[in-house]
């Protein structure tokens, strides 16, 4: 369950409004803004969440392919012969809904519209010289919830904040007139897909920030001294 809202972050306001002030210049020629918002339009129900992470799923590999590249909105933590690895992702649905306005124009105000941020991978990667030591997969999986629990919660914390500004940027969208329905449902997807573009690279700078919290130095020498030591002696191999 989320914590009460806060003041939304001015930063990803501003860059919001900016996303949505760059599309509706673009899709709403001086003709059709000159004609005033779009007025008695229906009520939209607009649904922001944070998707549901998936389970956790292991992949066994060999020691040399720890080292790949981190991929696109990939959040990464690398210990030894080991990493965890989840990706971030935004979905937007929406079922658009026609409202005709004076002069022939049409604006869109949505029956629904569902916007999610989360992830739809999350994996532990164990090198095959470590896959069947229990000790090393106990601590790695108590490790991985810890960057698990952290990543929820920043989403959380993200869609909490800036909730306000994402409604600010659908009720601009849903006054904004339109030549045609195409043309409303256009602005819409457009304006949308800007807004998840620009709230995924705020987010993700946030989710780094959170990811390496978690590997604060105590928590990576007693994962070091775990087992054995078996972590450090494989980080100690590992290229700088």
């Amino acid at each position: 369950m989320r914590r009460p809202g806060r003041l939304p972050s001015p930063a990803t306001m501003i860059i919001i409004s900016m996303s949505i002030s760059a599309v509706l210049s673009v899709q709403s020629p001086s003709a059709f803004a000159d004609s005033g918002p779009c007025n008695n339009l229906p009520p939209s129900k607009l649904r922001i969440y944070s998707i549901e992470m998936p389970d956790l799923s292991e992949v066994v590999v060999p020691f040399r392919m720890l080292d790949r590249p981190v991929r696109e909105n990939e959040l990464v933590s690398r210990h030894g012969a080991t990493l965890t690895s989840r990706n971030l992702v935004g979905y937007v649905k929406i079922r658009h809904r026609a409202v005709p306005q004076p002069a022939g124009l049409v604006c869109n105000a949505p029956e629904t519209v569902d916007l999610g941020f989360g992830s739809s991978s999350r994996t532990l990667v164990l090198a095959d010289a470590v896959a069947d030591n229990a000790c090393v997969r106990r601590e790695m999986a108590a490790h991985e919830a810890a960057h698990n629990a952290a990543f929820n919660s920043t989403i959380d914390r993200f869609l909490d904040d800036n909730g306000p500004a994402l409604r600010a940027g659908m009720i601009a969208l849903k006054k904004t007139p339109a030549p045609s329905f195409d043309a409303a449902a256009s602005t819409w997807e457009k304006g949308l897909q800007l807004i998840i573009e620009k709230a995924q690279a705020t987010l993700l700078t946030e989710l780094s920030t959170a990811n390496a919290e978690v590997d604060s130095q105590p928590t990576l020498s007693a994962l070091e001294a775990a087992c054995d030591g078996i972590l450090r002696k494989f980080g100690e191999q590992r290229p700088d």
